[in-house]
């Protein structure tokens, strides 16, 4: 890590375990359930990630083909497709 300035600069715009506005986390939730989507993408949101949301198998692996992501959050009970399938 450099310093410049006053204020420590990291590389790869992470600093003391903090993200850095410019740079979300983004993140991918496989959910069908309405109700658990909602809540857990709103609580992620309200933490400062970017969220994702995709209701089946499915549009989750089309979604993982797009774009990169630091994090999966999967289903394991899918309605079109066991969850561990997709990994």
């Amino acid at each position: 890590m450099k310093r410049a300035g006053r204020k420590a600069v990291c590389p790869e715009g992470w600093c003391c375990g903090r993200m850095r506005k410019e740079r979300l986390m983004r993140i991918l939730l496989i959910e069908d359930e309405a109700r658990i989507a909602d809540f857990v993408q709103r609580g992620l949101e309200s933490s400062g990630y970017k969220v994702d949301l995709a209701t089946d198998g499915k549009s989750g692996l089309a979604r993982l083909h797009e774009l990169d992501y630091h994090l999966l959050i999967l289903d394991l009970m899918l309605p079109d497709t066991d969850g561990l399938s997709l990994l």
